[in-house]
Parts: structure tokens; sequence; C-alpha cells
């Protein structure tokens, strides 16, 4: 390809981006920032603070709140945690508020609360509701919701070569029934690419997923059958799907309890019974859970390798699917007032009869080998400020090996300089939790010290906002080595400024530079300008990033309108130049409804794609996608992908 078409398809990504504006004549049926949970969530990712477990978590938590909006008069603080455009200053305020004043009337006192501004309001409004008075009583004594959900996606390569067992189609059933936010029902199936419907013995979807939930009836504050996740304390002994769920995040934010699976996955889950209860300041909770995941088992039973990536393509990875036997118990006792907790949690884990040849990404300890169980205890605790301004939680493990560990994170917000928070970790060579995620760098915590330091800095422009961070890290065993390769430190800046006094406009940089003994530095750089109006929405992104000695660039483009009420489509585009894997970049492309994957930009070359939905009532909803993607080079295949959804709620 030419320089100059380069350039037209970079200003042909732009220009449709901020001259393309239809008119459907309905000035008021397009919110405002719809795609702005999208963005925050893809602008984390590229700058990797999110890891792509993370991004699925949160974009399937979007998709359930889209489904079953929060009722202001309801919702707890829990709940509230969740959302990771709130602080745990805008949250203690919101309860504080709802506690003396009453319940809300409309969504717009919530323009009252203290920390609650007008940017905040607009990126929540589609995921909150105000019921009040007949409202609410009519709303709690529903029939209950159902949905249906299918799924088909085609994909089609240049290559001829056939590299799976299956065909490039995917497919997703599900299935959701909710009662009075107290009971839900849940059946999912899914098979993805290259997998096949029919291998040996196995006919049908790859994977299943189900739960039965009874939540918040008496002392039974959850009971769940099936498949379900679990968080506890720092995520240092259980952490499974947590937000954040590591020290890549800026923001410590750690939902506890038992969550029911509410999307298709084969990764970091329980399968069995979880049981919690709750009278007054007590909880009580347990679980019990097994499972197979995919890996290796010679013929000695000596499990030679674990994975969770559900992927089952080739006969190669056909043969390990399934094969190993997992069983996890645990338990956990806490106490919690207002403004502190305290508690204490213990986890097992087995193979059955086999035994674990080396811990995952631990197989460089000594002592991490040869495992027939695993366990682990611990101790967590929080406590804060009755305005919530400050706050100090933390975790600290013991493991059956007698390896310690630790966590603390210290919050303080609405300071005159700012908001400031501080994380500080000390893992042991020799501890180890599979289910853990304490947010070490390596893929489970283990071996490793390490602090973090964030500023969300006080400018005197309201409509302007920095954020600052750093953090450094290093491996515990290499202390005494000749030759250090895991040590590490990162830093970045945030920087989001509002265009014009009706927040229509804003723009947004980010920069991260990320150096490791013994690699090469990476950086990464994102623009992003975004206008909101009445008829139309646009986003207009350029990327940049440069690793292992070459950089990479993209430069991306949405436009989003209405052409009817019930009729909404989204135009994208983009052009990128990615030579290396490690300089490699993702598309923020509108999704189809529970799709949890990127674009992946590696290579050179565009594309092209839409995005088409139609609600007619609150029954039906009807979604197409296709996008194309042109690679320039043979190196890397070019790609249609379309993709089909019908969602009926009876």
């Amino acid at each position: 390809m030419k320089q100059h078409q380069r350039l037209f398809l970079s200003l042909v990504a732009i220009a449709f981006s901020f001259v393309l504006r239809v008119h459907a004549g309905v000035p008021d049926s397009i919110p405002q920032h719809v795609r702005a949970w999208d963005e925050y969530l893809e602008e984390q990712r590229y700058l990797g603070l999110l890891s792509d477990e993370e991004l699925a978590e949160l974009q399937q938590l979007y998709d359930e709140l889209r489904h079953s909006p929060w009722d202001i008069n309801e919702v707890t603080p829990e709940e509230l945690q969740r959302i990771p455009f709130l602080r745990d200053f805008q949250v203690t305020c919101f309860i504080d508020y709802r506690r003396c004043s009453g319940p809300f009337r409309s969504l717009s006192d919530l323009k009252l609360v203290r920390g609650w501004d007008a940017k905040l309001l607009t990126l929540l409004l589609p995921v909150l509701v105000c019921r009040e008075g007949r409202e609410q009583e009519k709303g709690t004594e529903s029939r209950g919701q159902l949905e249906f959900v299918g799924r088909v996606s085609l994909r089609k390569q240049t290559e001829t070569k056939q590299e799976g067992l299956g065909g490039n189609e995917s497919a997703l059933l599900r299935f959701l029934y909710e009662r009075k936010r107290h009971t839900s029902l849940y059946l999912s199936a899914e098979k993805d690419y290259l997998e096949p419907w029919n291998y040996g013995r196995h006919r049908g979807f790859d994977s299943y997923n189900a739960h039965l939930a009874i939540r918040e009836r008496g002392l039974l504050h959850s009971l769940v059958l099936g498949d379900y996740r679990v968080t506890r304390g720092c995520g240092l002994v259980l952490g499974q799907g947590i937000y954040p769920m590591s020290f890549l995040s800026l923001a410590p934010r750690l939902p506890e309890g038992i969550r029911p699976i509410r999307s298709s996955t084969e990764t970091n889950f329980c399968r069995g019974i979880a049981l919690e209860l709750g009278h007054r300041s007590f909880r009580l909770g347990t679980f019990a859970s097994a499972r197979s995941l995919d890996g290796k088992v010679d013929e000695d039973k000596v499990i030679t390798s674990l994975s969770e990536t559900g992927l089952h393509r080739t006969s190669s990875e056909w043969s390990r699917r399934a094969m190993v036997p997992m069983r996890l118990f645990g338990g956990w006792v806490e106490y919690r007032e207002d403004l502190w907790r305290i508690a204490l949690q213990g986890v097992h884990q087995d193979w059955h009869r086999y035994i674990l040849h080396s811990a995952s990404g631990a197989s460089h300890r000594p002592r991490l080998h040869d495992l027939s169980s695993s366990s682990a205890l611990s101790l967590s605790y929080a406590v804060q400020s009755r305005q919530g301004q400050a706050k100090l939680m933390g975790e600290l493990g013991r493991s059956n090996l007698g390896a310690w560990a630790t966590i603390h994170h210290l919050l303080l917000q609405q300071l005159q300089v700012g908001d400031l928070r501080l994380s500080y970790w000390y893992v042991g060579s020799d501890y180890w939790s599979y289910y853990g995620h304490g947010g070490t760098h390596a893929l489970r915590p283990n071996d490793e010290a390490g602090g973090r330091f964030m500023w969300l800095v006080a400018l005197p422009l309201s409509a302007t906002s920095l954020e600052l961070y750093a953090d450094r890290y290093r491996r515990l065993s290499e202390a005494k080595a000749d030759t250090v390769k895991h040590r590490g430190w990162s830093y970045g800046a945030n920087l989001n400024v509002e265009l014009n006094q009706r927040k229509t406009a804003s723009l947004l940089a980010s920069f991260r530079e990320r150096r490791k003994a013994g690699e090469s530095k990476v950086q990464r750089f994102s623009l992003s300008l975004h206008q909101a109006q009445k008829e139309w929405e646009s986003t207009c992104t350029f990327r940049w990033s440069r690793a292992g000695g070459k950089a990479s660039w993209a430069v991306l483009g949405v436009v989003h309108t209405e052409l009817r009420p019930h009729i909404r489509i989204s135009l994208f585009g983009d052009y990128f130049e990615a030579p290396n894997w490690q300089s490699r970049l993702y598309a923020s492309h509108p999704r189809a409804r529970y799709e949890y994957t990127s674009m992946l930009l590696f290579g050179e070359g565009y594309d092209l794609g839409l995005r088409l939905t139609w609600k007619p009532n609150y029954h039906i909803l009807l979604e197409g996608k296709i996008v194309h993607q042109h690679q320039r080079y043979d190196t890397r295949p070019s790609m249609t992908q379309a993709t089909f959804t019908l969602l009926y709620r009876p």
C-alpha cells in the first residue's frame, strides 16, 4: 500500500467520526456518553491496567445492569462497590444521604449527593433506576424476568488451510430467569471458533454453565448451586473474577462474597455449592467445588501442566480437555460494623489422587513441586473514617508450607491535594494459592514484594482531571542472585479534559511506560476525542505503542446514531501498523451483545464494520454486526466476521 493510500484511510477514519452527522429526528432518544463504560474499559486494557479476564468481568457486569438496573432506593454498598466509576467516598456519601434524607424521588436527586457530579451521573444513568412508593411495591411484586439469547458468529479467513477440528462458526445459547432479585436461574452453552460439534464421543456445545441462586431470605444471605465465583479479603487466598483483580489496576476495590456465574465461561470459577448466612453483624460462609481442568497427566498420575483457556480447537488441545480433577473447599467467618470489619477465611484444594508436578507460575521454587494438596488461611480487615475519606484495608495469609504473605491498601480521598492511594504487598517465596489473585505481576501470588502509588491531582480547573501512578516490584528469591530477571517498574498518567460547558465533548490522553530487567521498555500512548450530541455520538482515537525496538500505531473512529426510534446503528473503522507482537494494539469497536473480546490489531491493514440493533419493544432485540479486517501482507490472514443475536423476554 502506498503512502498516500495509508494517509487517505487514516483521514477517512477521522472524517466519518466528525463529519458524518445523521439526524434522526428523535432528539432525546440517545443518552449522552452511552459508550462511556466501553471506552473506559478499553482505555484501561490498552494501557495494561486491566487484564482480559477483568475486562470480561466488567463487560458482563454492564450487560447484567443494563438488563436489570439497580434501584437506587434498594442498592447495597456491596453492589455499588462493583461499579468501576464509583470511589469509596462516593459510595459512603450515597448511603449516608439515603439514610438521612429518606428514599430518592427521582434519579435527578442524585445531584444532591456529595461527590456525585454531572459526569458521574451521566456514566451511571444507563444502569440505575428509581422506584418510589407504589411503584416500588409494584416492582417488588413483579412476576420475574425471563430472557432467551441466541447468538451465531461466522468467520471467513483468506487462508484455505483448516487449522482446527471444527468450522469457522461460534454459537451461544443463554437462558436467564430472575424474580424479585431474590431468585435466579441461569443456563448457557457455547462453542467457539474452530471447536468441533462432534469429536470422538463428544456431541454438542463445547462448554456449559448453570446456576440456581437464592439471595436475601431471612438468615440466608446467599445460596448458589452450580457455577459461581468467590472472593474474600484482598484476594490473597481466594480472588475469583474480582475487580480489580491485580495491582495493574489503579483502584483496589474488592467486592467480597459469592457471585453466581451469569456468562459463558471456562475460566476461574467454582462448580458445586456455596452458602453464606448472616445475622446482624456476623457473616458465616462455606463452599465446595469439584470440576475438571484441562491439562496433561503422565502414566504415574503426575500433572505436568494445567490450563483454563477453554480452547479445544486441535487434537492436541482436545487430548488435554478435562483431564485433571480439582476439588476446592473453603469457608469464612466475618464480623462487621458500619466503619470496620474483620474476617478469617481458609481454603483447601487437591487434585484427587493426582500429584501436581510444579505449582503454576512458581516452577522455580523446589518446595512447590510434587504437591498433593494446597491450603491457606488468612485474616483480612478494613476500617474507614465516618465520611469515607480515609480507608485502610489489608490481608495477612499463611500457607500450609509455612510461607507468609501480606497486602495492604491505604486510600485518602477528598484531600486538598486530591486523592492518594498507596499499596504494599509482600508474598513469600514459597507462598502459593491457585485461585488467589492478590495482585502480583506473576500468574499466581508468589515470591514478590512491591508497592504502588496513585495520585488523582486536585486541579483548579473543574473540567480537567489528572491521574498519576507508579509501581515497583521485585522477586524475593533473586535478592542475592547474580542475574536479576524478575524486577521492574512502571509509571503513567491519564488526563481528561471537558472541552465545553455542556460536557458534550471531551479529550482523554493517556501514557504508560513499563520496564523489566533484561527486557526493553514498553511504552503506550493514547489520545481520544469524544463528542456526544442529541442525534449522534462519535469518538476518534489515536494509539501508539513501542516495544521490542519497534513502534505500532492506529487511528480509530466510531459513530453511533439512531435511524428510527427503535433502530440504532454504529459505524466504525481503523487503520493500523503493528509489526511485532509485543507492541500489538486492540480496537475499541462496538461489541455485540455478550461479546467480551476486542479485535486484535497486529500486522498492517484496516478494519471496517457496522453494527445494527433493532429493539421494537421490551420483548425482542435483534442485533447484527459485521466487520472486515484487511491485512496487507500474507503473514496475517484477512478476515470477515459476522455476528447475529436474538434476545427474547416473554
